[in-house]
């Protein structure tokens, strides 16, 4: 995000083309402070016996509404960590009918691509799934990911499913009890936050045992969305 804001002002004091212009008086604008409470955490076991956190947050900003996030692991072989997270966002009461979706698998070299293609089945019945791709190079290797706008009741039916299974661009995932668990707390806070008499006593913040950050945690096409 910082390099975005550098460009904007390179582009107010030199212009589009880069030419020197009069100088100009620089005003630092502060950015509203963030909170960010985490509401629910459930340990997904990965296949080689590690143990990583799914989780739900809620970040507020003063004079804005609250944003509502999760983030689930998911086994990936032959990627940089072995596996990827699907990471969704919403503003609930701004929008209670669609959830922005990231699902990536960091990558050592490029594995997906703009042709890739999403199937997701729940409980044996096929769900039409739209995909972008939006992946970008990242330290250490390439940061493969998808993006998709899901209708709400997409994900309250994937949560409360018995079997969920699928393939990301050739790669196939089928989500357990503790991933489907951590998408319901989603869905639950998501119908709290999307009330119009929400309190706040209703999503109280639960700590817990933090695991490593998720891959991509610190990527500037996840963060623009909040």
């Amino acid at each position: 995000m910082a390099r975005k804001v550098a460009l904007g002002l390179a582009l107010l004091v030199g212009g589009a083309s880069g030419r020197a212009m009069a100088p100009a008086a620089m005003v630092a604008v502060p950015l509203a402070p963030t909170t960010s409470a985490s509401i629910a955490e459930r340990s997904v076991m990965l296949p080689d016996g590690r143990p990583l956190s799914g989780r739900v947050r809620i970040e507020e900003t003063p004079n804005a509404l609250p944003a509502l996030r999760a983030e689930v692991p998911w086994s990936v072989p032959h990627t940089l960590y072995g596996w990827g997270s699907v990471r969704l966002f919403a503003h609930p009461r701004e929008n209670d009918l669609t959830v922005s979706a990231i699902v990536d698998a960091p990558s050592s070299a490029a594995r997906w691509s703009t042709a890739c293609e999403v199937a997701l089945t729940v409980d044996g019945q096929a769900l039409p799934m739209q995909a972008s791709y939006v992946g970008a190079p990242m330290h250490g290797g390439v940061y493969d990911a998808v993006r998709m706008e899901l209708p709400i009741e997409t994900v309250r039916a994937i949560a409360r499913a018995h079997e969920v299974r699928g393939t990301i661009c050739g790669d196939t995932f089928a989500l357990d009890d503790a991933q489907r668990g951590t998408l319901a707390d989603f869905v639950r806070h998501f119908d709290l936050l999307a009330r119009p008499d929400r309190v706040p006593h209703e999503t109280p913040a639960q700590t817990g045992p933090h695991e490593p950050d998720l891959p991509g945690s610190d990527d500037e096409g996840w963060e623009w969305q909040g």
